[in-house]
């Protein structure tokens, strides 16, 4: 008998899973809808009168409302929503109520149909039914009601119920707001009921309740908007006062906001609201504090010594909620302090210059609150603390963030430009940084520090000669290029081999930005004043290149300029380039003394976080549209003309308006009492844009460029000698040719002096050449140009209407009026 085979090993037992049953979803609301998902959302809104389970009705409600919510239009279902509206659920009356102020003011007839229903609930025993309805009511916005709406909120001002008395006083704000949508029709019956309810507003203000209070100053002051908002009187600041203590802590906030526009009569009753307000300073609130510290410094304004007591006051409180808040409220009463720090003068410095470690940067602290730190500890520097600030702030420079290394730099800036005896300490902090060449940023960043300090102690250009020589070349950050440039155009006499180090940044002019193209203009027109043979041909190359560039009108137009200008005069080119800048910390602090106070106007408000005025971020600009500024319509028609600029059109459009007719009449009687043509400096934007396209798209425009440039290097060669006096006599003799030469294009074969020349008797006012230049227009040939009278005194010789335009364009200058003139080819 055979052996049995070995058995296979047992399979393996089956794994069983135990399936756990999830809990029921609740309906899901804000998913994507089918299509007739509205329809059956009616007909289920039609079947809830007559269903018994409130959980399916509210269910049923809060998927309208989850469709209004997400921006689905169910105004169709405004009538199903009305018939519901008696329901005695006080949750779905919030949801439908909710639902007819949103659609209201589009199905105005349908909206009466639940006018009873409002009515019966502002009349509940339930005082949160009431307000409800009262508050829900008010809000429907239809004039049309404003005969239901008014007495129910006139009613529910003196409800005993607080809540409806709340919500009764911002109805009153609302039909103020429908009031006067009906003045047009009804304007004195209007005025008197909004008179009568403004009363009732201020009876409000005395109320037992404080949110009822609260709720009546912010109504009066939006209804008095134009006047200044709520006028407080002693009544009304004596009773806020003596009852600070019961509001809460925004009601606080909207009292020392309104006791901060009250001006005590007398010393002592400023001394009593103080110590009344005293007690609030020891608020965990960053909002109460900052409140508090706006009355004080409100009610100690003009009094110098008893402003100096506050700033110790108000010291403890403010940087204890800098130091242990939130980053968010750290950088507000930062920017707060800085302010006062900025206003208060040397007393305030004095008063937290002692603190100043409290101030240091933290290893967390965000960017935003760090580089305020650093503003804030170099405004209250001082000959005592400064040794520590420097050596502190110096180990910011090194931070990862590279805006905070180049704050940290700009900061010691202002200690050296403030402190005196810092300064030298600071120049070899800021030569070490250049030295380690840590980063370009970092070097760039402190030759714009060193070139500020250089304007307030110009004597320090001695440490600065040997890094300007071995760096100028290295940098390539635009501003630190630019900085460097400064340097040697404004110190040309004490750098030897200026000359050379300009020649080769003005090699790749091309590859620099537009700021030190243009701060190379300055600097190579100062140098050549200071070595004219060695910047002769330098100069020419700079001003030939900055002419043909067509990439930003600004280094074009200042390059003509400043040809225009050598060409003029040398003498006065040099006695207007070459005069010494003032210090750079008295202009700073003059402009920055100027915001600071006001902006300590609007103290406790985000003014003072911007660092802008209100008017900057609040209210709406006008936008620059084309070259014209986009004004209000109702806009005075003189403010009008005095910024829209004459502008040359196309076409003929703007030809003889009223606008222009008056501005001319206005220029004659200018002209009759011997008074300036101020018109001359109006800035032509269009027609500097027609000029720019012109540089652009036109090829024999591009030719008059370069015909231009030819001529400036032609000038220059002209000019030749090794002084300045030589030039200066050079062109004394060039001064007493009455003719012009003016630029031709590369197609040309004749020279333009030969094809066109001025009569020396003629001058040419703006308004004489807008009008002649209008008149020229459609003259296509020579002919025609010449058939116009007005032309012949000014020209002797033309062959073609754009030499036209090029006598016009120097006679213009002739007559010192800088504009742009379109010519037609």
């Amino acid at each position: 008998m055979a052996a049995a085979s070995p058995s296979a090993p047992p399979p393996p037992p089956p794994t069983h899973h135990v399936v756990v049953p999830r809990p029921p979803a609740g309906p899901q609301f804000f998913v994507d809808q089918k299509r007739g998902e509205l329809y059956e959302l009616r007909q289920v809104l039609r079947s809830l009168p007559t269903e018994r389970d409130v959980t399916k009705q509210r269910d049923a409600l809060k998927k309208l409302i989850a469709y209004m919510t997400v921006g689905l239009d169910v105004s169709r279902l405004f009538a199903d929503v009305v018939m519901l509206a008696s329901t005695a659920d006080l949750v779905q009356k919030k949801m439908i109520y909710q639902y007819l102020t949103n659609y209201a003011d589009t199905n105005p007839s349908l909206s009466l149909l639940a006018i009873n229903t409002f009515q019966k609930d502002c009349n509940d025993e339930d005082p949160r039914l009431r307000g409800l309805a009262l508050r829900s009511l008010c809000s429907l916005r239809l004039s049309c009601m404003l005969e239901y709406i008014e007495p129910a909120a006139r009613k529910g001002a003196s409800d005993p119920s607080p809540y409806v008395r709340r919500a009764a006083v911002m109805g009153m704000l609302k039909v103020c707001k429908l009031l006067q949508e009906l003045m047009a029709t009804d304007e004195e019956s209007s005025l008197q009921r909004i008179d009568e309810i403004r009363q009732r507003l201020h009876e409000a203000l005395f109320d037992d309740d404080p949110q009822v209070t609260i709720n009546a100053i912010c109504a009066l002051n939006e209804l008095e908007a134009e006047t200044g908002g709520l006028q407080v009187t002693k009544k009304i600041a004596t009773h806020f006062l003596n009852r600070i203590k019961r509001f809460s802590e925004w009601g606080v906030c909207v009292i020392l906001n309104l006791v901060a526009s009250y001006q005590p009569e007398t010393e002592e009753e400023a001394f009593d609201v103080m110590n009344i307000l005293d007690d609030k300073l020891k608020s965990s609130s960053a909002a109460v504090v900052l409140g508090c510290a706006n009355c004080f410094l409100e009610l100690t304004r003009g009094n110098a010594e008893l402003r100096k007591q506050v700033y110790c006051r108000l010291k403890p409180p403010l940087l204890t909620l800098a130091t242990t808040g939130y980053p968010e409220i750290a950088h507000t009463i930062l920017r707060h302090i800085l302010l006062i720090v900025q206003t208060g003068g040397e007393d305030a410095v004095e008063i937290f210059a002692g603190e100043s470690r409290q101030l240091f940067c933290r290893y967390t602290d965000p960017s935003y609150l760090k580089a305020t730190k650093l503003q804030t500890l170099a405004a209250i520097a001082t000959e005592n603390n400064c040794v520590d600030m420097i050596a502190e702030i110096r180990e910011y420079v090194c931070d990862a963030d590279a805006d905070i290394a180049r704050q940290s730099l700009a900061a010691l800036g202002v200690i050296a430009c403030r402190i005196p005896s810092a300064a030298d300490d600071v120049v070899t902090l800021l030569l070490s940084f250049v030295e380690m060449e840590l980063a370009d940023f970092l070097a760039s960043a402190a030759f714009v520090i060193l070139r500020d300090i250089l304007r307030k102690y110009t004597k320090m250009i001695s440490r600065l000669v040997e890094a300007i020589r071995i760096y100028a070349l290295r940098l390539s950050d635009g501003e630190g290029v630019a900085a460097v440039v400064w340097m040697l155009g404004e110190f040309s006499k004490n750098i030897d081999d200026a000359p050379y180090i300009l020649e080769e940044i003005v090699d790749r002019f091309d590859e620099e930005p537009p700021v030190v193209r243009m701060e190379l203009l300055t600097a190579a027109t100062k140098t050549f004043f200071n070595y004219p043979g060695e910047m002769q041909p330098i100069l020419g190359k700079l001003l030939e290149k900055a002419v043909n560039d067509t990439s930003n009108p600004d280094i074009h137009d200042k390059a003509l300029f400043y040809y225009r200008f050598l060409k003029t005069s040398l003498q006065d080119a040099r006695r207007i380039l070459s005069t010494p800048l003032p210090p750079a910390d008295e202009l700073e602090s003059s402009a920055d003394r100027e915001l600071s106070e006001r902006l300590l106007e609007e103290f406790n408000s985000l003014a003072v976080v911007y660092r802008l005025p209100s008017s900057a971020f609040l209210c709406v600009s006008p936008i620059p549209f084309r070259g014209k500024l986009a004004l209000p319509a109702n806009a005075s028609a003189a403010k009008r003309g005095a910024l829209a600029p004459a502008l040359f059109l196309d076409g003929r459009e703007g030809r003889g308006t009223e606008r222009e007719q008056e501005r001319e009449q206005e220029r004659e009687r200018a002209r009759e009492r011997g008074e300036n043509d101020l018109d001359a400096l109006e800035v032509r934007h269009e027609s500097f844009r027609e000029s720019d396209e012109r540089r652009h798209l036109s090829e024999e425009s591009q030719g008059e460029q370069r015909g231009r440039s030819n001529q400036l290097g032609d000038l220059l060669l002209a000019l030749e000698g090794d002084t300045a006096a030589d030039l200066l006599d050079r062109q004394r003799e060039d001064s007493r040719d009455n003719g012009a030469r003016v630029s031709s294009g590369a197609s040309r074969e004749a020279p333009a002096s030969d094809r066109l020349r001025l009569a020396s008797s003629v001058t040419l006012d703006s308004a004489t050449f807008q009008r002649l230049w209008e008149e020229a227009e459609d003259a296509q040939t020579l002919n025609e140009v010449h058939a116009v009278p007005q032309f012949s005194p000014f020209l002797s010789a033309a062959d073609d209407v754009q030499a036209l335009g090029d006598a016009f364009e120097v006679a213009a200058a002739q007559s010192r009026v800088f504009t742009m003139v379109r010519t037609k080819n």
